[in-house]
C-alpha cells in the first residue's frame, strides 16, 4: 500500500508542518523499495518548499545524529520492516534526533487527510544537497564519548558482525582509531542478507568466532544499527539487561 504517490503526499504533509525553506535530513537502507520511496519523498519535500540533505544509505543512529545539526528541522529515514521484507516503514525525527511526538504525528496526519499541502512557486522549490564529511563528523562525535588512549592501550581483540547493514560504512572508521584487532563479519550492505537477518543465528556464529580466535568481546549489530548484542570472551550471549548492567 505504500506507493510513491502516497510517499510524496506524506512528505508534502510533513513539509507543510515545517517552515518554508527548512532543511530535512533523509536516509534509507540498501533496499530498492526504500530508494524509490525516498526519492518520491524528496520530491514532495521540495514541492512544498523544503530543502533536503540526503545521506543516501545510512544507519538510523547516523541519521539521528545529523538531524541534530543546527540547520536541520527534522529527519526522515525509509527502511524495510524487520522480519517483513514486503513492507517499508517511514520514520520521522524531530530536531533533537528523537522520534516525533504523537502531537506532531497527528498534525501531519490531519494535513495528509485534508490534502492541505503547501505549494510553492518555482523559485521557492526546495534544493537537494549531500552533506560533506557526515560520517567523519559522526565518527569524531562518537570518539569524543570514550577514553581513546585507555582503549588503545588495552589492545582489545573483538569480533563485530555488521549483519549486512549500513553500520559497516562508519564503524570501521571508529574502530580503526581505537587500535583494536577487529575481525569483521558480514561487513558490507546487502539487502538480501539484511532481510534474512536472524539474531540468534548471527549470535551463534559470532560466539563460535570469539571462542576460536580468543577475542575479548563479540558484538552483533542489527542491520539498521540501532540494537547491539554483546558476547563475552567465553562465547556467552548477554541479554539486554545483562549488557546494560555490564
Amino acid at each position: 500500500d505504500v506507493t510513491p504517490e502516497l510517499a510524496t503526499r506524506v512528505a508534502m504533509a510533513y513539509a507543510t508542518s515545517l517552515k518554508k525553506n527548512s532543511t530535512v535530513i533523509t536516509s534509507r537502507d540498501s533496499s530498492r523499495s526504500a530508494r524509490m520511496l525516498k526519492r518520491a519523498m524528496m520530491a514532495g519535500l521540495n514541492a512544498s518548499g523544503v530543502n533536503v540533505l540526503d545521506l543516501e544509505v545510512a544507519s538510523v543512529p547516523v541519521t539521528r545524529f545529523l538531524t541534530r545539526r543546527p540547520e536541520a528541522a527534522g529527519g526522515i529515514t525509509i527502511r524495510l520492516v524487520e522480519g517483513d521484507p514486503q513492507s517499508c516503514v517511514i520514520r520521522f525525527f524531530d530536531p533533537k534526533g528523537t522520534d516525533l511526538t504523537e502531537d506532531a504525528q497527528r498534525k501531519i496526519e490531519r494535513l495528509f487527510v485534508r490534502e492541505d499541502f503547501r505549494r510553492v512557486f518555482p523559485a521557492e522549490i526546495g534544493d537537494i544537497a549531500f552533506p560533506p564529511r557526515a560520517l567523519e563528523q559522526y565518527t569524531a562525535a562518537l570518539e569524543a564519548t570514550v577514553d581513546v588512549v585507555a582503549i588503545r592501550d588495552a589492545h582489545f581483540k573483538v569480533v563485530v558482525d555488521y549483519a549486512y547493514g549500513s553500520s559497516a560504512f562508519v564503524m570501521p572508521n571508529v574502530l580503526s582509531k581505537l587500535g583494536a584487532d577487529v575481525l569483521a563479519v558480514n561487513p558490507y550492505a546487502s539487502t538480501a542478507g539484511a532481510v534474512d537477518f536472524d539474531l540468534s543465528r548471527h549470535c551463534e556464529q559470532v560466539a563460535a568466532l570469539v571462542r576460536a580466535s580468543g577475542a575479548h568481546l563479540g558484538a552483533v549489530l542489527d542491520p539498521d544499527g540501532e540494537h547491539l548484542t554483546l558476547i563475552d570472551d567465553t562465547g556467552y550471549v548477554l541479554s539486554g539487561e545483562q549488557a546494560l548492567l555490564a
